[in-house]
């Protein structure tokens, strides 16, 4: 478990290093994690609403794939613009880290 552990904070090490935005949001849109790209460009949200947090918003983004994703229909890629002109690609999918956890990268 510890070498698996090690890998895996590697593998988040080496994606934040790349200046990568990585979070993990789970099927009620709560923010579970963020790695340091992440939170430098939108702040803090873990623990939080990733609509309203991250999003700005009141109901989930219109752009959204979390859903489609969450009820088992694979990988979603997308590239919204936000209100402010930021561009992104997203890629989501399912992510298990643990018996008694679920969310989407």
């Amino acid at each position: 478990l510890r070498n698996e552990a090690g890998r895996h904070r590697a593998l988040i090490e080496g994606i934040s290093n790349a200046d990568i935005m990585l979070f993990v949001v789970d099927g009620d849109y709560r923010v579970r994690y963020m790695n340091a790209p992440m939170v430098a460009a939108f702040g803090n949200a873990v623990g939080k609403t990733c609509y309203r947090d991250v999003g700005g918003s009141d109901t989930p983004c219109s752009y959204c794939e979390l859903s489609r994703v969450v009820e088992g229909h694979g990988l979603a890629r997308y590239a919204p613009v936000l209100a402010d002109g930021r561009r992104f690609d997203i890629v989501a999918q399912p992510y298990h880290p643990g018996p008694f956890e679920a969310g989407v990268f």
